[in-house]
């Protein structure tokens, strides 16, 4: 009887995460993706771009910063070593998400400016092709972070209000919408891989 009953759940979470995988991946899914997080993508796009921008054209009032900071003034890193550090630094900025997002902005910020001021101080040959993909990268990564702030809010929405039996319901989409964003974030840095070891 026992093993019957436990057949049974096992049925039960198989058909619940494959249905949960395809709900996430279909190509529905992936135009709503879009749709539903237009504004995240649009506010990292713009983070992203007025910290390359800043770091780009006051490079010189960040050769001190960056140095105190223990921040690379220069590319040296092999792809194999860029894919790692990039992928390091999108994990990180996503767990600060659950800090409302704060420190995953500071992150981004720090790292375009740094990036920038590269851009600005040696060639961009340098930097291209793997850290185009690392700056898309880069953009998911904050989406990812708004989307794990977006999960912990409607947590502790159902923490006080006491509706355990609608946590699910509340965290799906956004939940469906990080995994996704994880996706798309490890495809960018393997392309980026792929195309430093290439060229």
């Amino acid at each position: 009887m026992s093993i019957i009953i436990i057949n049974n759940i096992s049925s039960l979470g198989g058909d619940f995460i494959n249905k949960f995988i395809k709900d996430i991946f279909n190509k529905g899914n992936f135009k709503d993706y879009f749709n539903r997080n237009k504004f995240f993508i649009l506010a990292s796009i713009v983070v992203l771009i007025l910290s390359l921008w800043s770091g780009f054209t006051n490079y010189s009032s960040y050769t001190s910063i960056l140095s105190d900071m223990g921040i690379s003034q220069s590319i040296n890193n092999t792809p194999v070593l860029m894919f790692e550090n990039t992928l390091i630094h999108d994990v990180l900025v996503i767990i600060m998400g659950f800090t409302f997002s704060i420190l995953s902005i500071f992150m981004t910020a720090i790292n375009g400016v740094s990036i920038g001021y590269l851009f600005a101080t040696q060639s961009f040959s340098q930097f291209l092709p793997q850290g185009i993909f690392g700056l898309i990268s880069e953009i998911f990564a904050l989406v990812g972070a708004f989307l794990v702030t977006k999960i912990e809010i409607r947590l502790l929405s159902v923490i006080i209000n006491r509706k355990f039996n609608e946590l699910f319901s509340k965290i799906k989409v956004p939940l469906k919408d990080l995994i996704l964003t994880a996706v798309f974030i490890i495809i960018l840095s393997a392309m980026g891989l792929l195309f430093g070891l290439l060229i």
